[in-house]
């Protein structure tokens, strides 16, 4: 092969690996005006400020694009493989499908092409994902392309770590007036001074958002990473290989603290234990140096933290979370709060608080129809509670217009009284709630499990027998959400005006946004996968740098999958789920030619 052909061929698989490497580390704002529905189900924003989903999602449809027309390039050239079996791919084009028509046929038509805000994940990039997977799968026909892409992906990942490490240890780059105004356009290089970020010491955020982003990412990338090391055949390279690439995904595991990154990964490590001692015994030395690695990076981690690690660790235990939820049972638990006619109610396991407005007064009574003595709090200017157990309570009251904000502690209830209807129950955009009771499934008292997640989780549920064959639309989860279930809300969140835009299972995000039969073809596309892949690596005797990468990626697949039940899918890390989801198809498919070579020599 001539170094035109060289070139030729690695140009084809350059784009996947831009995708890998570059997507995740984008953070650039984008200012976005909010209107329609995108503003009536947001926060009462009128513009959209978003650094870390608009132009990831930009440039992953833009390099798929480009993937596209050379996948042309490639097929009429005869190097793609083209033997990989067809039904392997029938569950993604099904889900393909199904995901297109949701679009379609939504209410919400152009959040379903485009994405809500802070998500940008609508059918555009559901579309973009599936292309992605498939083209990596047919053009990635030389083991060492594997190889090349893989690297990539894990080179980004010690940009993201090393910047993550100086989030974690209170120096945040992206904090600095250098850093702030590196992610700011030129003509928003004035508001630099006024930027504000949420998170502090001893959390990473990395380039995603969130830490429980980055737990998912970690996910992805620690069994890689290991099973990348262990492929190397030189020493030198195994170890800057290990000290590097899994010394990065290992940070990233332990520095962002999230559960689901951790349940994933420790899922992903045991099965990659049963893969070394079955196929990889040769290797075990190294994957005990790797271990140790991986422990030494807790054991420090932890300390600078001041044991929040070990904590988090701890809290995976479902004794110590059953324990922190009845505490917080016991603490309050609202147990209704609803407006009916002229009455709006608050009820508590322990109390209950009646307003009643008639004759343009207002009263207030107890759980034994006692009436209440208040007072005005002029430091505040908010109506107070004498009764000791409503000392939380407070109001702002606008008689002339009938307008109400009822607090609880800091958690605002906004309501207006209208002589026909009664009281109606608001959001900040003034989006009227309705009265009608929400449908819960399960977890009943049990709302703050998993850090709120039982909560969301038992009202997305229900939403599900909607949703059965197709679903409302991609990133249209937050318009049907119950919003208006304000005790759910300060039970499970514990914050009455907070915005459910996600239900923090992708599977369940799948379900609602595109469809349950969506989400049954992604799960048997998954399996599909798997099964493939897993029956390459069975099959080759030999021990090779391509079977270790395949195990790699089958348990990275695992992984990733695993911390799905906790975390939602985001243009920050899919794309890169859905590279190493090709990928291990074309590993797969490599390992078997390469096998079937050895059986003919």
């Amino acid at each position: 092969m001539d170094i035109r052909e060289r070139i030729r061929n690695l140009v084809v698989v350059l784009p996947v690996c831009f995708i890998a490497a570059l997507v995740p580390i984008i953070v650039y704002m984008k200012k976005i005006p909010i209107t329609g529905a995108a503003y009536l189900y947001w926060t009462g924003a009128k513009e959209n400020f978003d650094f870390y989903s608009y132009y990831k999602a930009f440039f992953l449809v833009i390099f798929t694009m480009v993937c596209m027309a050379l996948y042309i390039v490639a097929k009429r050239a005869k190097r793609i493989n083209d033997e990989i079996p067809l039904v392997i791919f029938s569950p993604l084009l099904l889900y393909l499908g199904l995901v297109v028509l949701s679009a379609v046929l939504s209410k919400y038509t152009d959040i379903a092409l485009f994405g809500f805000n802070d998500r940008y994940e609508g059918t555009v990039v559901l579309v973009s994902y599936c292309i992605l997977s498939l083209i990596t799968s047919l053009i990635v026909f030389e083991s060492k392309f594997v190889e090349k892409i893989l690297f990539a992906a894990l080179l980004s990942s010690i940009f993201i770590a090393v910047l993550s490490l100086f989030q974690y240890y209170g120096m945040d780059l992206m904090q600095t007036e250098f850093g702030r105004r590196l992610i700011l356009p030129p003509n928003a290089q004035d508001i630099a001074d006024k930027l504000k970020f949420i998170f502090g010491k001893n959390i990473m955020y990395g380039t995603m958002y969130n830490p429980n982003y980055v737990g998912s990412y970690a996910a992805l990338l620690v069994p890689a990473s290991v099973m990348f090391y262990l492929s190397r055949m030189k020493t030198t390279w195994k170890v800057l290989s290990g000290l590097l690439f899994c010394g990065a995904s290992f940070v990233l595991l332990i520095g962002s603290m999230s559960r689901a990154g951790l349940i994933g990964s420790l899922t992903a490590i045991v099965i990659l234990l049963i893969f070394l001692i079955w196929k990889e015994r040769k290797q075990w030395l190294w994957a005990a140096g790797a271990l140790f690695y991986l422990v030494t990076i807790t054991f420090v981690m932890d300390g600078a933290s001041g044991g929040r690690v070990s904590g988090e660790f701890l809290r995976i235990n479902p004794f110590y979370e059953n324990q922190r939820i009845e505490q917080g049972v016991q603490l309050q638990y609202f147990k209704n709060i609803k407006s009916d006619g002229n009455t709006f109610e608050i009820e508590t396991t322990n109390s209950l608080m009646r307003m009643i407005y008639k004759e343009n007064k207002l009263s207030f009574t107890d759980e034994n129809n006692k009436t209440l003595q208040v007072y005005i709090n002029k430091a505040e200017n908010k109506l107070n509670f004498s009764a000791d157990k409503f000392k939380d309570y407070s109001m702002d009251a606008d008689l002339k217009n009938k307008v109400f904000i009822f607090y609880i502690k800091e958690n605002p209830i906004r309501f207006y009284y209208d002589a026909n209807q009664g009281f109606k129950m608001v959001s900040s955009t003034g989006l009227v709630f309705s009265n009608a009771p929400v449908k819960t499934f399960g977890f009943q008292k049990r709302e703050l499990f998993a850090s709120g997640r039982g909560f969301v989780w038992s009202r997305t549920i229900p939403l599900l027998k909607d949703t059965l064959l197709l679903g409302h639309g991609a990133d249209t989860y937050t318009m049907f959400f119950p919003q208006n279930d304000i005790a759910g809300k300060l039970n499970g969140l514990q914050r009455s005006d907070i915005v459910v835009d996600k239900p923090h299972n992708w599977y369940l995000q799948m379900s609602v946004n595109t469809g349950v039969l969506s989400m049954i073809s992604m799960l048997v596309f998954l399996v599909l996968v798997l099964m493939y892949a897993i029956k390459a690596v069975i099959k080759a005797r030999e021990s090779t740098t391509l079977r270790s990468i395949t195990i790699g990626l089958i348990c990275s697949i695992i992984g990733y999958c695993v911390a799905a039940i906790f975390n939602d899918s985001v243009v920050s890390v899919a794309p890169v789920f859905w590279v190493f989801l090709g990928l291990c198809i074309s590993s797969s498919y490599l390992l078997r030619k390469q096998e079937e070579g050895v059986q003919n020599v």
